[in-house]
């Protein structure tokens, strides 16, 4: 199940019902009006780092982007394996974790790691907040601007301030499966 069809639709609607134009949704975001435009179009298939913005400059849940999340005075969701919403970059394959609350503290995201070099990564990314990685199969090189790369296997953690450039890269024969808890 692949969401991205869904995000351009959504992300208009949601622009459209705050009665923003391009430009007042750029103002809102720090997005360029190109960029929104190709993401409301289908011809852009944003980094985690655009999407948060989306989802900091319309003041939704990230997952909200995706499906409608809904308030829960509970806080339970539960999210079979391989069930939750995916987004695809050419990076990551992620699937959202607890997409159908909103108002959540934290956004856990389950990725596949397919970059294994900077240069198929792109730029590095920097966002607001915190970040907490932990490796569930396979190994990655975590990159930091300015610093020296290092790897992290199976098991391994880092927690991290995302505000600080920084790029995730399989390292090894398979693709590294990863959790992702940004809070932000």
């Amino acid at each position: 199940m692949n969401n991205d069809a869904s995000l351009g639709p959504r992300l208009k609607a949601l622009r459209r019902t705050r009665g923003w134009t391009l430009e007042a949704a750029s103002e809102q975001t720090g997005l360029a009006k190109s960029t929104l435009s190709k993401i409301e179009n289908g011809r852009m298939s944003p980094t985690v780092e655009v999407l948060l913005k989306l989802s900091q400059g319309f003041a939704v849940d990230l997952a909200g982007l995706f499906g409608e999340a809904r308030p829960d005075p509970a806080a339970r969701s539960l999210t079979r394996a391989g069930a939750g919403p995916r987004h695809e970059t050419r990076s990551y394959s992620h699937e959202l974790l607890g997409a159908d609350l909103a108002e959540k503290r934290i956004t856990p995201v389950r990725a596949r790691v397919k970059a294994r070099t900077l240069l198929a990564y792109g730029p590095l990314d920097q966002h607001e907040g915190q970040q907490f990685l932990l490796v569930l199969s396979g190994a990655v090189m975590m990159h930091f601007a300015g610093e020296a790369p290092f790897r992290l296997a199976a098991g391994d953690s880092l927690y991290f301030d995302t505000r600080t450039p920084h790029a995730c890269l399989s390292d090894g024969p398979e693709e590294a499966e990863i959790l992702w808890i940004h809070a932000g």
